[in-house]
């Protein structure tokens, strides 16, 4: 797949799926160097912080194999295999025996858009882009670097009480605290961890 072609392909794919696209992202950077699929699988796995991320990790790193961000390679008794997994399956040349591995590794284009999404995400960027909720921001990672962490609604009563949100019921408010922690989370400085909030050590260098 060519440069281009790969990019637009996962800038599409990180448009549609806002709730994945760390893990995509983190897949990316963990694979710069050729690393075991089945590890690279795990390894999404283990990054899964929201309960929005419902892809498993061989789903993600299939994902961006077919996006054009990562290259495969297959491996039959050591020595490089020209085909796919769907020719290798049916390849009567590759006897039972045979010992198959596969390898992903991130592809230019891969390297370049992760590249790119962490410039875009970093704490300066967000108060940058969004000026009039930085003390909302401030507050919520704030709140959130006691050692128990905070509820949604123990920070939604902080912001009211710091006067950063007015009162009234969840219908008639047009800022709530989920928009802080959404965005938060969004560019790593807040982890939801044991039903709380807390703040990240880059939410911490933040503040």
């Amino acid at each position: 797949m060519e440069y281009s072609e790969a990019l637009a392909n996962l800038n599409v794919l990180l448009s549609r799926d806002p709730a994945g696209e760390r893990l995509y992202i983190d897949a990316l950077e963990r694979c710069r160097e050729r690393i075991d699929e089945q590890a690279a699988a795990d390894f999404v796995d283990g990054k899964r912080t929201a309960i929005q991320q419902i892809q498993s990790g061989s789903t993600i790193i299939a994902t961006l194999i077919r996006r054009g961000g990562l290259e495969r390679t297959i491996l039959v008794d050591g020595e490089p295999y020209e085909g796919d997994l769907v020719q290798l399956q049916t390849d009567d040349n590759v006897p039972d025996e045979a010992v198959i591995e596969t390898y992903v590794q991130t592809t230019p284009a891969g390297i370049d858009l992760a590249a790119g999404f962490r410039e875009t995400t970093t704490a300066s960027a967000l108060f940058a882009e969004f000026p009039q909720f930085e003390a909302g921001f401030k507050k919520v990672l704030d709140e959130c670097t006691a050692p128990e962490g905070k509820s949604t609604q123990e920070l939604q009563d902080a912001l009211i009480e710091a006067g950063i949100i007015g009162p009234g019921n969840t219908q008639s408010q047009i800022i709530h605290a989920s928009y802080f922690t959404g965005k938060l989370e969004k560019y790593e400085l807040l982890v939801w961890s044991g039903k709380k909030w807390h703040t990240t050590s880059e939410g911490k260098e933040a503040l």
